[in-house]
């Protein structure tokens, strides 16, 4: 089936668990913006809309410490762009300027955010990049990239890296 949760329309979405609270974040064309939703206790339905944000699609979650952050795309179609992130204390926000987190014209290494991965080990967490490499003209041979994020304070960056390590058992990455 379909819905449009209170009453939205709802495109290119993810979801996010914090703790026993659940969030449903999608981009809603009509009314041009990206909605975040809570969701009911059983996680089944939208139960309030807690924040509104600019426009962006593909959003992804991810939490550090106390801080959220949120990735997501411009609205280009199949074509790649130069994906932002914003930051908040809570969910509900109030969510900070977006900025560019990958090389500026990159167009996020040739991808648009799909998830952020945080690799736990012994020593270190490291955040993992994960975005999609659509190829418009055959999309099932679109490809993926894993980058690693850099992340200070409230600060992400990524670089374009050819190719890296991560050691599962530390949590450590490098090139």
């Amino acid at each position: 089936g379909s819905s449009k949760p209170l009453g939205h329309d709802s495109l290119d979405d993810t979801l996010f668990q914090d703790g026993t609270t659940a969030y449903f974040i999608s981009e809603d064309r009509t009314n041009a913006k990206l909605q975040i939703y809570r969701l009911s206790d059983d996680y089944l339905t939208a139960s309030s809309l807690v924040a509104t944000v600019p426009q962006y699609e593909s959003p992804a979650v991810v939490k550090i410490g106390d801080t959220y952050f949120l990735f997501g795309s411009h609205l280009t179609g199949w074509a790649t762009n130069d994906n932002q992130d914003s930051t908040a204390s809570s969910m509900a926000g109030p969510w900070a300027a977006w900025k560019t987190f990958a090389p500026s014209g990159t167009n996020t290494c040739n991808s648009q955010t799909t998830f952020i991965l945080p690799v736990v080990g012994t020593s270190t967490t490291t955040y993992v990049f994960l975005g999609d490499r659509w190829n418009s003209g055959n999309l099932s041979d679109s490809r993926y990239i894993w980058q690693p994020l850099t992340i200070n304070g409230t600060t992400v960056s990524m670089t374009c890296a050819t190719s890296w390590n991560l050691d599962l058992t530390t949590g450590a990455s490098g090139s």
